[in-house]
């Protein structure tokens, strides 16, 4: 489920065009390190495979968990720029639901934790 999760958040953001700077195109290396490394520890499930692999899925939550601060604070700046006299409580919202999803980043951890939870304790 993971590998097919990895492949589709590449395949959208490639859709949504999220190439424009160098920045948007951490997801497709974390996509392909997820996508990588669920393969190789299907068909090698050794210990160095497993803790490689956690390790691994480690630091694309960590990525996700930056991509959802990339997503809020380009909406706070959108926020700020258009309403630069507006209540913070105001601004503050809207830039939870702004026009960069926050929590499209999330579904990297997602897949980073599904593939996390699927490894076998004692290979």
């Amino acid at each position: 489920m993971s590998s097919l999760i990895f492949l589709g958040t590449a395949a959208e953001l490639l859709l949504l065009s999220h190439t424009e700077t160098a920045i948007q195109l951490i997801p497709f290396g974390l996509s392909a390190l997820g996508l990588g490394m669920a393969i190789w520890v299907h068909y090698r499930q050794s210990e160095t495979a497993v803790l490689w692999t956690r390790r691994s899925m480690v630091l694309i939550c960590l990525g996700a968990i930056y991509g959802v601060y990339e997503h809020f604070s380009h909406n706070l700046g959108l926020e700020l720029e258009i309403r630069p006299n507006a209540e913070w409580t105001t601004v503050i919202g809207e830039s939870l639901t702004g026009a960069s999803p926050m929590m499209a980043s999330g579904i990297l951890a997602l897949a980073a934790i599904l593939l996390f939870a699927s490894l076998k304790k004692g290979v």
